[in-house]
């Protein structure tokens, strides 16, 4: 079969593989989520398939696919926020590309030609050790991450830990030191204690998110390597250490009372509208008792109160929480039911589902208005 100057390619097929590279290497300029043009994906041509490829210092990607004519073989860099750009507003339909003194991209009635990069512009990529990969159910993997990954630490938060996901002591856990969250992990075996970046959770769960086929992944002492259906990642690890966060999960005699989810999470949110204050802390007490859940807050004059029904015997008992905190505990549980179980009014408290497995640990507010 002679080889021709262009391909062919479906638009979907392409925008889809462009998505994949912007969701896991986009640059951000300050405040702006805009891709900017200066970000080069590096295209790779086989004959019979195409290969994409970008890298930054925490994550790089490669997707390969055969959904294309016969073509001559080329390496070539084009600007990633350009190839989005006209990608995202062209119809569905087959692409011509060209790719012979610059990148040309066309249809029926459209054509675009980009500047592009030759391959000698674009790092070289380490060796890396031969992959050990242990098959992983990604729909499982991902729900995992999500449950956890609320309790990220603000970009203010000095504590290095808390803008990660740490993989360790048997468990999925995320931490901003005053609340976390925790889930039970029989999915990954990294062979020790592990941190890996929110960022690049993100990047990870917008990548697979579509593809059906068996998922894979394997550790080494600095990275964590994935792949499924043609996509390959590779995401750095961060360097610090997990917390020792299993001393702190509050264990022994507790007070506790089943909720429903729903009716909880609404009670909150009319509770968090009259409790906002400017930038103060928003503080709920919590009272228990046979008669219900009462979740009540003050600011000035003002207060509200919301009755919950629940399922508890026993005598009475209140907690002062931060009224977000417990908020997003709330609505990370994926059950009917949540579980509450407080064991003093100076130890955390504790939301789960009804087998115990997501918890999520609170500290309480000692004084309305102060610190947590």
């Amino acid at each position: 079969m002679e080889l021709t100057q262009t391909l062919k390619i479906e638009r979907d097929v392409l925008f889809s593989m462009v998505e994949k590279i912007v969701a896991t290497c986009r640059r951000r300029m300050g405040a702006s989520t805009e891709l900017p043009h200066f970000f080069y994906v590096r295209i790779d041509g086989y004959g019979d398939k195409i290969k994409l490829s970008a890298s930054d210092a925490l994550r790089r990607i490669e997707i390969l696919t055969e959904k294309v004519s016969v073509h001559k073989p080329f390496c070539i860099g084009v600007s990633a926020g350009l190839l989005h750009g006209v990608l995202k507003e062209l119809p569905a339909g087959v692409l011509e590309v060209e790719a012979v003194d610059g990148f040309r991209l066309s249809n029926a009635t459209s054509a675009f030609r980009m500047d592009v990069l030759g391959p000698d512009k674009f790092p070289a990529i380490r060796n890396e050790p031969a992959h050990n990969w242990r098959k992983v159910d990604y729909a499982e993997l991902f729900t995992a991450l999500n449950k956890v990954r609320y309790c990220t630490g603000s970009i203010n938060n000095n504590r290095v830990f808390s803008r990660g996901i740490a993989v360790a002591y048997g468990y999925f856990m995320c931490t901003d030191g005053v609340r976390m969250s925790l889930l039970p992990n029989a999915l990954l075996e990294p062979g020790g204690e592990i941190l890996i970046p929110v960022e690049s959770c993100t990047a990870l769960t917008s990548v697979f998110k579509d593809e059906k086929v068996d998922g894979f992944v394997s550790f080494d002492e600095s990275s964590i390597y994935l792949s499924k259906g043609g996509v390959y990642l590779a995401l750095r690890l961060m360097a610090a250490a997990p917390p020792k966060f299993l001393q702190v999960i509050p264990n022994g005699p507790c007070t506790s009372c089943v909720i429903p989810k729903v009716a909880f999470k609404d009670a909150l949110k009319r509770v968090e509208i009259l409790a906002k204050d400017g930038e103060r802390l928003l503080v709920v007490d919590l009272l228990i008792s046979e008669s219900g859940l009462l979740a009540s807050a003050h600011r000035g004059i003002c207060s509200a109160k919301e009755m919950v029904p629940i399922t508890y015997t026993g005598g009475s008992i209140s907690i002062r929480a931060n009224l977000n905190f417990v908020l997003d505990a709330v609505r990370s549980l994926q059950e009917d039911e949540v579980v509450l179980e407080i064991r003093g009014e100076q130890l955390p408290i504790v939301l789960t589902d009804k087998r115990g497995e997501h918890r999520n640990v609170i500290m309480p507010v000692a004084e309305r208005g102060g610190a947590p």
